[in-house]
């Protein structure tokens, strides 16, 4: 990748009637992943919980009629995963799913629901992304007993004495949260059907799946593909099950990866459960180019990925790919590489309209449900639109590891407000990704020549992101110390999918952040509490293909007086009892801990003044606040400069 990119900001025994009338099944083991004959299909991707969409799509393609019955006949539908997470309705799309496949294959269609890496996050107890408005269509099966239950499991994990009520435990397992883990256990009712899906089916000449193929993984064949994602989600929860009490309660995804972390060295019946976690999550359904997460397919430029998909299709005897995962950057179904490549995750989860993509009399077209039409798909240009991998779909663990080990395939000194920097390509593990360094020193007396009291250190830096961390509001891009070049600095991940605030208002876009009223709220107080003195306008971004605000340069903080009204002079809006929560238990021991080598105690105890301030400011937020107070402010300011 060149330098230019690097700084740029912004993948049988058969009767003969029966032959006549339907495709020929071709058999893998005893399992089918593979179709021929088939004379339509249909293939949409990424509907997030957007069930009224699904409704919509299927509808204009004549899959279903007025009772959402099957009504496609011979017709192959293929759903390339993420059914769930983000919108209001995973239930139902799931439910609508289930309920026309057995329907579908009835009437000799098919419906191919292949899992997505949304599927796998909530089978592996990743539940981050599911609204309270899904969790809700659960809620009839979870019992008071149950939740009465939960709720001294969380007093006794959670809150510390003296707080921590209803409120707190309910904004954080709402309702339906404890009948959806169950129903999505391996033996559950969405868990045990969605196990048995694939992940790869092959139709005719065409492949279908959620994320990518990279050569190594298309080389396995479809049947074992298929097999691995299974087995590697069912060997993670078991393994989990096995460790029982030593994952902290709720037992989610990141506290199963932790016990793991911590108990892998030891011996014994947790260390071998442990280690088996550990493998699970480096075979299919985790690895960042398996097959649900590989994005270099999707946006990778052509000539360098060219030869990858040309493997690929090889491999499987394939003429063309259809993928979703990554959203198109225009919000149609496009095409890449010649036809040879198809991407039908239009944005559907992200308020955006649903198309679906047709292959039937040899001509790939586009169905626009609103109009009932068809139409060609958008040829995108071959440079593609990003890189091949996002750091959205890793852990902040992960991503540490990599800040700090990763090698430095290239570097160029450049600068971001006027503060001098290092743009850094850091490559390993199959992965690339870009990063910042900055190493800023500055004394009190060179911060007093410039007007402040907070000086910009890069030590500011990482100790924002571990407090964001200890509050759970991941707000701050992943965070980490090292030397770079004999320098010791930060290093910071670049957000690549990411445009900044004053950007966005000059193109006319500024409207999106009225979308965002509690995680600005929530940003606004993060930036008292660390004593904020400054930040520039690139270091407030939107990330649009996760729906969140980060905040970069937290460098000119962590002043020692205790003071939030210089800092928050608008009052506090909707920060959600979440946030609260985290302050309140926010002791000196844990900031001790996690930033003593970072930051003076000075910073600390003034840390912990500005804590007792917000708490009580943030108990009775400002039923008036919103973000667009907050805009007219600062055209206040930009108006005196």
């Amino acid at each position: 990748m060149s330098t230019g990119q690097s700084r740029s900001r912004f993948a049988a025994v058969i009767s003969l009637v029966t032959l006549l009338a339907s495709p020929i099944v071709l058999r893998a083991n005893t399992e089918t992943w593979e179709w021929e004959g088939v004379k339509r299909v249909v293939a949409l991707s990424d509907i997030h919980g957007q069930y009224t969409k699904m409704v919509a799509l299927l509808q204009a393609a004549r899959l279903v009629d007025g009772q959402l019955n099957w009504s496609g006949g011979l017709t192959h539908l293929v759903i390339c995963g993420d059914l769930v997470d983000r919108g209001p309705g995973d239930r139902s799309t799931l439910d609508l799913a289930r309920k026309i496949q057995g329907q579908a294959e009835a009437a000799g269609g098919r419906v191919h629901v292949l899992l997505g890496n949304h599927e796998v996050m909530n089978l592996t107890r990743d539940v981050r992304f599911v609204s309270k408005e899904s969790f809700s269509e659960w809620a009839d099966d979870e019992t008071a007993e149950e939740r009465k239950k939960s709720l001294s499991k969380f007093h006794a994990t959670k809150s510390s004495e003296g707080f921590g009520g209803g409120e707190a435990f309910d904004d954080e397992f709402p309702p339906g949260y404890f009948a959806h883990r169950r129903s999505w256990a391996p033996d559950g009712e969405y868990g045990a059907w969605l196990l048995g899906q694939p992940t790869v089916v092959k139709v005719n000449d065409t492949v279908f799946l959620h994320g990518g193929l990279t050569e190594s993984v298309a080389a396995l064949g479809l049947p074992e593909i298929n097999r691995r994602m299974s087995s590697s989600i069912r060997e993670f929860i078991s393994g989990a099950d096995d460790l029982g009490d030593r994952v902290t309660w709720p037992a989610e995804y990141s506290d199963i990866r932790r016990a793991a972390e911590a108990l892998e060295k030891g011996r014994g019946k947790d260390a071998e459960a442990a280690k088996r976690i550990i493998r699970a999550r480096e075979d299919l359904a985790f690895a960042p180019g398996g097959p649900v997460w590989y994005r270099g397919t999707s946006v990778e430029s052509e000539r360098l990925e060219a030869d990858r998909i040309t493997e690929v299709l090889n491999l499987l005897d394939a003429n063309t790919e259809v993928l979703g995962h990554t959203v198109t950057k225009t919000g149609r179904i496009s095409s890449r590489f010649n036809g040879r490549l198809y991407r039908v995750d239009v944005g559907t989860g992200y308020g955006r309209k649903p198309y679906a993509l047709v292959l039937a009399n040899d001509a790939i077209r586009v169905l626009d449900p609103a109009t009932g039409t068809l139409s060609d798909p958008i040829v995108e240009s071959p440079q593609g639109e990003g890189w091949p991998h996002g750091e959205e779909d890793l852990s902040d663990e992960e991503i540490e590891k990599f800040l700090r080990r990763a090698n430095i395939k290239s570097f160029e000194d450049d600068e971001l407000g006027g503060v001098p920097l290092r743009v850094l390509v850091l490559e390993g593990n199959d992965m690339s990704f870009r990063a910042l360094n900055g190493w800023a020193q500055e004394t009190a007396a060179e911060a007093a020549a410039q007007g402040r009291e907070a000086t910009r250190r890069y030590q500011h830096q990482v100790a924002a992101y571990r407090l964001d961390r200890m509050l759970g509001l991941h707000l701050v891009p992943v965070s980490v110390e090292r030397k770079v070049e004999g320098r010791e600095g930060a290093v910071q991940i670049w957000m690549q999918a990411a445009v900044d605030i004053a950007t966005l208002e000059s193109y006319g876009g500024g409207d999106m952040i009225l979308e965002f009223d509690e995680q600005i709220a929530q940003a606004r107080a993060f930036s008292a509490l660390i004593g904020l003195e400054k930040r520039i306008d690139e270091g407030r971004i939107i990330l649009p293909s996760s729906q969140r605000i980060m905040i970069m340069d937290n460098g000119i903080a962590f002043t020692e007086r205790g003071e939030i009204e210089l800092y928050m002079p608008e009052g506090c809006g909707p920060v959600g009892a979440g946030f609260q929560n985290g302050l309140r238990r926010l002791e000196s021991g844990a900031l001790k801990k996690e930033l003593g080598k970072l930051l003076s105690k000075a910073q600390l105890d003034a840390i912990l003044a500005r804590r007792d301030k917000l708490v009580a400011e943030c108990v009775d937020p400002d039923p008036d606040w919103s973000v667009q107070k907050i805009r007219e402010m600062r055209e206040r300011e930009l108006a005196q400069d």
